[in-house]
């Protein structure tokens, strides 16, 4: 798969895992959870400004691939759609999952089927991204433990208005992602 080259992908990982007291190790045969989880950042217009008043996303597949190219892809089984990032703004809502063998994954591609935007001055705007969105990223699950992967979109960077009124949705340049691990009581 290849990404939009136009794009700017903004990728931010944090990965704990030296020093964050995870006792549990990849070496340990196992099951570990997977979990994704969804936010937005609302943006503030000036006075007089058109400003967004929804922004409705279809999330249908998230994919995550083991670092042992020998192993196979693992789908993630995601919630009830649409997803209503407005809603989620400054709060992370659950969006999938999955249990799997503990291990280390190297990529995670999630594919957005839709992207719809209202404005304040009723304008509407639907997207339809052609290729999935993918993170290359170490994301490690270990045996008895939940490795969250926090997706946030930034809306100010997903949604433009130009000063001559013309709106654009770039959704992959305002997507981040981290990596956050449980750790032992």
């Amino acid at each position: 798969m290849k990404l939009i080259s136009s794009v700017l992908v903004v990728l931010l990982i944090v990965l704990g895992i030296a020093g964050a007291g995870c006792g549990s190790t990849i070496a340990e045969p196992g099951i570990g959870t997977i979990e994704v989880m969804v936010t937005g950042t609302a943006i503030a217009g000036e006075p007089g400004e058109v400003e967004i008043t929804s922004i409705e996303t279809t999330i249908s597949d998230i994919v995550i691939y083991p670092e042992n190219a020998e192993e196979e892809e693992i789908s993630l089984y995601v919630a009830d759609q649409p997803f209503f990032l407005l809603e989620a703004s400054d709060e992370e809502r659950f969006l999938a999952f999955a249990d799997v063998g503990a291990a280390s994954f190297n990529k995670v591609v999630m594919t957005v089927d839709r992207l719809e935007v209202t404005l304040s001055n009723g304008s509407e705007l639907t997207v339809l991204p052609k290729n999935p969105f993918e993170f290359e990223a170490t994301v490690v699950v270990f045996t008895d433990k939940t490795t969250t992967l926090v997706f946030k979109f930034n809306i100010d960077k997903t949604v433009t208005i130009t000063d001559d009124g013309k709106t654009t949705i770039k959704p992959i340049a305002g997507i981040t992602m981290n990596a956050r691990y449980e750790k032992d009581e």
